[in-house]
């Protein structure tokens, strides 16, 4: 299985938009690709069949606007058949522009809509654990159960009913 490389290029990608000057317009930029996300142009673009030249003219011709760096990268994951990692790189982007502000993209998942002060703790906890100022997004999934789970870059905690009933049963089939 080939090795994911989103974190790689958006890293790269971010400093390089930070050497220029283009943090938001490469941020921005990335809207102007939404049509490359699309999985028959991913498709086309993975297609051994059609040769690279065609695939970096076409890009050449429909992106006229964008950065140069964001337009090298493309012609880079072209070259790699690496196109479709690019919604992970684009998130993966935004990550790093939080990082550089110290803040953290945090999702609350629950089954029903917390109330402010609820919140207000989730992120004043959780900043503390992270030493970042808190992005509070929150999520409803009934499937939970109850309870709550929190994702804070790579931190998980969960809290679920859900997640509680599997541990339980784990332990059963053990035994």
């Amino acid at each position: 299985m080939k090795k994911n490389n989103s974190r790689k290029y958006a890293k790269a990608l971010f400093q390089l938009a930070v050497q220029n000057n283009q943090i938001k317009e490469i941020k921005d930029s990335f809207t102007k690709l939404k049509s490359l996300y699309d999985e028959k142009t991913i498709n086309f673009f993975s297609n051994p069949l059609v040769d690279e030249d065609t695939k970096i003219n076409l890009i050449k011709s429909s992106y006229l606007n964008l950065p140069e760096i964001l337009t090298n990268l493309l012609f880079i994951l072209i070259n790699k058949k690496e196109l479709p990692i690019l919604p992970e790189i684009e998130n993966k982007y935004k990550t790093e522009i939080l990082n550089s502000q110290n803040i953290l993209a945090t999702e609350v998942i629950s089954t029903i809509q917390l109330d402010k002060p609820t919140l207000n703790k989730i992120s004043e906890k959780v900043g503390s654990i992270t030493n970042k100022n808190i992005l509070l997004k929150e999520s409803i999934d009934k499937t939970i159960l109850g309870g709550i789970i929190i994702k804070a870059g790579d931190l998980i905690i969960d809290g679920s009913i859900k997640a509680k009933i599997e541990s339980i049963r784990k332990k059963f089939i053990k035994n």
